[in-house]
């Protein structure tokens, strides 16, 4: 997508054009045979055409991305016209989203137009499917060992019809969304009871006790004392490791699940 100065981040990124200088507006009459960008007669971006051209051209099976950035009215969006044009005249499915600006800081988090085709998507999916993909959004490393010690032997099962949809990819005993923004969207999608329900029922089966204090905590809906002891021993065994990072954040979590007495 097209972006403004150097701020932000591409998930998939295959290509990068950094723009400068402004296009130049000319008629233009293409060399016979030559193949022809839709830009409405802008010149001088003809490396970077010539890039999205290739991009377009030898696109892998997975998922991946094309940055275009630049300062603001250097011509990005002309560039990514051209690109759009591009594909659609290879009958690719386009997806068009315009993010708000107070998206920007939410990290895979679907722009809200983008977020109703995906829950469309996603709503063909039954409710025992979209169970065991909530609980895989759940964890940082989703197997589907862990998956049927969650939500029993018919995890597999669900895992293989989401499978066929493309909404996950099942790889030996590992399992990942096909895309973060699926991950996102069911994990949004769901309610805050079904949410604090799966993390319960992960943090019975988590392999460590930085892992089990953490679901402990987001299966909480308010103060609870248990789940905040449970993080500050996780934090001080996080320390203990040389992970001050992770201990901050157990840390900060068992803060926020303690009870505080007001002042007299």
């Amino acid at each position: 997508m097209p972006r403004s100065g150097a701020t932000g981040r591409c998930v998939y990124e295959t290509v990068g054009l950094r723009l400068a200088g402004p296009p130049r507006i000319i008629p233009s009459t293409p060399a016979e045979g030559a193949r022809v960008f839709d830009t409405g007669g802008v010149a001088g971006r003809e490396r970077e055409l010539a890039t999205v051209t290739a991009f377009l051209d030898t696109l892998p099976s997975g998922p991946s991305g094309l940055l275009l950035e630049g300062e603001a009215g250097i011509g990005k969006t002309t560039v990514w016209d051209a690109g759009v044009a591009g594909a659609a005249a290879r009958s690719y499915v386009i997806l068009r989203s315009r993010p708000a600006e107070s998206e920007v800081t939410l990290s895979f988090a679907a722009p809200a137009d983008l977020g109703g085709v995906l829950s469309a998507r996603l709503a063909a999916l039954s409710d025992a499917v979209r169970k065991v993909l909530l609980a895989t959004s759940c964890l940082r490393s989703p197997t589907t060992t862990l998956l049927e010690r969650a939500d029993g032997r018919s995890a597999l099962a669900a895992l293989q019809l989401a499978a066929v949809e493309g909404v996950v990819v099942v790889e030996g005993t590992q399992v990942r969304f096909t895309h973060p923004l699926l991950a996102s969207a069911i994990y949004s999608g769901a309610s805050p009871d079904q949410r604090r329900a799966a993390h319960r029922r992960l943090g019975l089966i988590a392999a460590n006790v930085e892992e089990r204090a953490r679901h402990l905590a987001l299966s909480s809906d308010g103060p609870d004392e248990d789940a905040a002891a449970a993080l500050a021993k996780a934090a001080r065994a996080a320390a203990a490791r040389g992970a001050p990072a992770t201990a901050a954040e157990l840390a900060e979590l068992a803060v926020t699940l303690t009870q505080t007495t007001p002042r007299s």
